[in-house]
């Protein structure tokens, strides 16, 4: 099978380890796999083993692999018009928190209504998705590799406990919150010591910090192995790798409840689970931890039991499967469908957007019937999206049926008003 990725590098972080992993291992399962990138440079953070070809951008005619996979935002659209072929968006955060770009917020939102078949690497994206685009999305979970992170010799020997967290700039990180946490504690532990590795050094905050600059994966199992506490003070995560790596070289995890770590954080059992945004809380969890052994060997052993559970040759084997399912489909979209969205449909019959979309287009194309059949079926899968009421009133007044035209405009108006009412009672209450 001959497979794309569209990526851009941005910076070292944990979605290009995953985009890694993935082409990789489809190569190692006998695939064609290209990577398209509009960067110059090519980094070598991540042994990539597929062709990397750097483009000005990404043309239509280009795109002609049986399975096209857009990995930002940006690469959604081209991906969607791809010639051939079955296009995918793989999401693996949401990216219109990432951004204070107001514009480009907007095209990540408009990204997830694209005619295209989604991939997301864990529940709450899945359920984001489902929620506020009315989108069916296929899970795909991501993994460690276990060769790669287990407990090592520390690359740290220094005597003294240590806490190591990820340094990011980026707001949403909340790595500020973890500096405070960590001042916090200095005067109850001052031989405590702060390591953190990351894109970019920390500010000047006081106190002495080990930094390490883009360790290599090597390197960083052996920082992960010489600490005492991994914390995590992201307000919001994809899925949250760095904490997964984390277990599986046997450090207890403290990570804020981030959304995304609910795959494998287990509140006092795999790892201590925090609210975002919450320096006092955090630091009374690093003293739990650092007070009780007993606890803290619990929480260790049970977190990287539980990063056991998510090797990626299962991940992959499950990416492979929808790409292979797709694959056969498109042999037959390719001979009689014509709209986008019914290649959507073909692998997601259950998408509540593709099939108003759909109905939307097939509206304007004078197919009314057909566009009437969509609105149903969006009905049926969501009995209160207000829009499908309202585009079947139109079609029903246009053909003179005002008795069924009255009905559903009069039911979209029902719709609109109860969630106005529920709306008001949330604020007062």
């Amino acid at each position: 099978m001959k497979i794309t990725y569209l990526v851009t590098w941005g910076t070292l972080n944990g979605g290009l380890r995953v985009i890694c992993e993935q082409t990789n291992r489809l190569i190692e399962r006998g695939h064609e796999v290209k990577i398209f990138t509009l960067k110059e440079t090519i980094p070598d953070w991540y042994p990539f083993k597929a062709k990397i070809i750097t483009v000005p951008q990404f043309e239509r005619g280009t795109l002609t692999s049986d399975i096209t996979v857009a990995c930002f935002a940006g690469a959604a659209l081209a991906a969607s018009r791809v010639p051939k072929g079955i296009p995918f968006y793989s999401i693996q955060a949401y990216e219109p928190r990432l951004y204070e770009d107001t514009e480009y917020r907007k095209v990540c939102n408009a990204s997830y209504q694209l005619p295209l078949n989604l991939l997301c690497i864990s529940n709450w994206l899945q359920e984001l998705l489902r929620d506020k685009y009315l989108r069916r999305a296929y899970k795909i979970s991501i993994g460690v590799d276990s060769k790669q992170f287990k407990p090592v010799s520390p690359l740290l020997k220094s005597p003294h406990k240590k806490i190591l967290m990820v340094f990011s700039s980026v707001q949403i990180k909340g790595c500020l919150d973890g500096i405070m946490a960590f001042r916090l504690l200095k005067e109850r532990f001052p031989e405590l010591e702060l390591v953190m590795f990351g894109n970019e050094p920390p500010p000047k905050v006081g106190f002495s910090i080990t930094f390490f600059y883009q360790p290599s994966e090597e390197e960083l199992a052996g920082i992960y192995s010489s600490s005492d506490i991994f914390i995590s003070t992201s307000l919001e995560e994809g899925f949250g790798l760095p904490q997964l790596e984390a277990m599986a070289c046997g450090v207890p995890v403290i990570t804020t409840d981030s959304k995304g770590v609910r795959e494998y954080a287990i509140d006092g059992k795999t790892a201590l689970i925090v609210p975002p945004q919450d320096p006092t809380k955090l630091a009374q969890a690093i003293i739990q931890l650092l007070e009780d052994d007993s606890l803290r060997e619990r929480i260790a052993q049970a977190g990287f039991n539980k990063a056991q559970e998510f090797g990626w040759e299962r991940a992959v084997g499950q990416l492979e499967e929808v790409f292979n399912e797709a694959k056969d489909i498109y042999t037959q979209w390719s001979s009689r469908h014509s709209s986008p969205w019914e290649r959507v449909l073909m692998l997601t019959p259950d998408d509540p957007w593709a099939h108003y979309a759909l109905g939307v287009e097939l509206k304007e194309m004078g197919e009314i019937k057909r566009a009437e059949e969509e609105f149903r079926k969006v009905i049926e899968i969501i009995p209160g999206f207000v829009f499908a009421y309202r585009e079947l009133g139109e079609l029903f007044s246009k053909e003179g049926n005002y008795q069924k035209a009255f009905y559903y405009l009069k039911k979209a108006k029902e719709i609109l008003e109860e969630g106005t009412a529920n709306k008001e009672n949330r604020r007062k209450n």
